[in-house]
């Protein structure tokens, strides 16, 4: 899910279709399964499926000139920061929402201070985040703009530590970066919509057996 300057070496094919008009609605969109290996994932192209979310789809816009050419974008948007319990525990940061990654990676700074705020956490040697696998981040959420995306705890459960069994690797991770990315362990919880007509990214919450997968705060 790329604009032109994030492909590799030509343009991809949703762009391609963007660009060409073959699409009377110019829009992309994607449910993420919540299971390893379970090929029920959609990438509905021209629409949506509103079988797969609930309510109305909140919508944010690129955080770029709204003169830019299209072959200048990228599906970055601005957020306010993470929070913890309602409560913004870092400074606002741009986030690329990247569908080809599980991880959320943020610059070292909000690493810091997210994990500033959760006991029991600690960074390693290799400047990796370290928490007990028995922790259970059940109150963090993303703010763009005025909404607040909850993170379902179960997506934010990291990999099992080999050497120490009852520690496993967060799922938020810190880098030398200066932009966020934003990837399944938060979309598998949200619809997620990419409009190259009016260039925003749109949210709402999936719905997996009828039963929405988590709210949206505000």
């Amino acid at each position: 899910m790329t604009y032109v300057s994030l492909a590799c070496i030509h343009r991809g094919l949703i762009a391609n279709l963007a660009y060409s008009n073959l699409l009377d609605n110019p829009i992309f969109s994607i449910y993420l399964s919540n299971q390893d290996n379970d090929p029920s994932s959609i990438f509905f192209f021209g629409g949506t499926d509103k079988s797969k979310y609930a309510g109305e789809l909140s919508y944010h816009a690129l955080a770029f000139a709204p003169t830019a050419k299209l072959e200048d974008l990228q599906w970055i948007i601005q957020s306010k920061g993470i929070l913890r319990g309602n409560k913004l525990v870092t400074k606002p940061f741009r986030a690329l929402i990247d569908t080809g990654t599980l991880d959320i990676i943020v610059p070292y700074d909000i690493a810091e201070e997210f994990y500033a705020q959760v006991p029991g956490v600690y960074l390693t040697r290799d400047g990796v985040w370290i928490h007990p696998c028995a922790l259970r981040f059940a109150d963090i959420a993303l703010q763009f703009d005025d909404n607040q995306y909850a993170f379902e705890a179960k997506y934010l459960d990291g990999s099992r530590v080999r050497s120490k069994p009852n520690t496993c690797v967060g799922v938020i991770q810190g880098a030398d970066v200066e932009l966020a990315v934003i990837g399944g362990s938060f979309l598998k919880s949200y619809y997620t919509v990419y409009d190259y007509r009016t260039r925003e990214i749109g949210f709402a919450p999936v719905v997996r057996d009828g039963t929405p997968d988590t709210v949206i705060g505000a």
